[in-house]
């Protein structure tokens, strides 16, 4: 009676998130190069993975107008059509102006897969939709860890990074388009955003959470947001530049980020299972990934165990970021039960300035102080959240909390 049919479109819309994954996170380990064929500094080549967020941005205001417009089956071909022809123009143009155009279509294009792909899922399946919504995330997840050791084997076999970042998503994405049109109508209930959150993992919410207010929860959002994407953009420069990885050896060694996180993820129902308080969750993330980030930053200038320090260092980091988006998203949610699309509406518009802004400010101060000691804004970002986490009273465990405990998780 539960059981989920992964059927044609359900697959397609894991097919949808596989190249967005592929996408988004390859994108980081070609930085280096892209610099390189650019003849651009650091700054300027973080504008590229900056256009995500922007993308964010813009959907957040006006996707719903735009299914309503032109409906959810025919916007998700169109995303996925935008979303290969960025990344070819991104990676075949040697002119900075064009390539970031390129990059601007990507993040557009990626911004409104993560707005209609939970969407769709949610309007296919109705009250089964947490299954398959996790699923293809869990898609996505597999994607990113595989793009960087997809660029990494290109350098390594001499062939151009292009190789490795556009061969196997340019093919998903002809198998895609190639079938056909997409019957995917969305009902007002389905497109509420309050079911589609693009998480990974189910997280338990109580009324005990709306105990901290909406603002200080958007912030922790946008706090968490910007520390997962220093790590993601700048973690292959990191390596190569400050630890002294090869070039075909960085993107490889930047994809363990990428695997801390997919484990911590994972590993969320049990966790939050034996630590039922979302703040104290938020904190011991935050200080298990402060105690991987020491490893990878004094990794940078430890003699003869500087290499494994930093891949140490950045493996823990990913376990320790894991859990914070999922836990600080469910939070804002639950702060405000009675207007779930604002709540969400609004962690859009946090997740679009951390992507725009944290790995374009890292980057700036990266050109005038060096990237080791730029790379201190981590850090810094982390402890705010843990003091901010860790100041706030344990929550009040009053009679209505009981049922709440014993109800399905929310996707968030």
């Amino acid at each position: 009676m539960n059981k989920v049919t992964r059927d044609r479109l359900t697959l397609r819309t894991y097919l949808a998130f596989v190249c967005l994954g592929w996408m988004l996170n390859g994108l980081g380990a070609i930085l280096p190069a892209l610099q390189t064929d650019l003849g651009v500094d650091r700054a300027a080549v973080a504008r590229y993975p900056a256009m995500f967020g922007v993308g964010l941005l813009v959907v957040g205001l006006v996707g719903d107008r735009l299914v309503l417009r032109l409906g959810a089956g025919r916007l998700l071909r169109l995303a996925m059509t935008g979303l290969g022809a960025g990344a070819c123009l991104l990676a075949v143009t040697a002119l900075p102006a064009l390539s970031l155009a390129g990059a601007a279509l990507l993040g557009g294009s990626g911004a409104l897969l993560v707005y209609l792909v939970p969407a769709v899922l949610s309007a296919h399946h109705g009250t089964r939709a947490a299954t398959p919504i996790s699923e293809a995330n869990a898609c996505a997840s597999a994607a990113g860890v595989a793009a960087p050791f997809a660029v990494a084997a290109a350098l390594a076999l001499s062939m151009n990074w292009r190789v490795g970042f556009l061969a196997i998503p340019v093919v998903l994405l002809a198998v895609f388009l190639a079938g056909g049109r997409i019957n995917a109508p969305l009902t007002p209930r389905a497109a509420d955003p309050a079911r589609t959150l693009p998480a990974d993992d189910p997280v338990p919410t109580s009324p005990a959470a709306r105990q901290v207010g909406p603002v200080a929860r958007w912030v922790d959002v946008l706090l968490v947001v910007s520390v997962e994407f220093c790590f993601v953009i700048w973690a292959v420069s990191y390596l190569q530049d400050v630890v002294g990885l090869s070039g075909s050896a960085a993107p490889a060694a930047g994809a363990l980020f990428g695997v801390g996180m997919a484990t911590g993820r994972a590993l969320a129902s049990p966790v939050l299972r034996r630590i039922p308080n979302p703040d104290r969750v938020l904190a011991c993330s935050a200080v298990l990934a402060l105690g991987g980030f020491a490893l990878y930053w004094c990794g940078g200038a430890a003699g003869g165990l500087r290499v494994p320090a930093a891949l140490s260092g950045l493996l823990l980091a990913g376990l320790g970021v894991a859990l914070l988006y999922p836990v600080s998203i469910s939070q804002l949610v639950a702060a405000m039960p009675d207007r779930p699309a604002v709540a969400t509406a609004r962690a859009s518009l946090a997740s679009g300035l951390a992507v725009t802004f944290a790995p374009l400010l890292l980057a700036a101060l990266s050109d005038s102080l060096g990237l080791r000691t730029a790379y201190l804004l981590v850090p810094a970002l982390l402890l705010v959240v843990v003091l901010r986490a860790a100041r706030r009273p344990a929550p009040r465990l009053v009679e209505a909390d009981k049922p709440a405990r014993n109800a399905p998780d929310a996707v968030g």
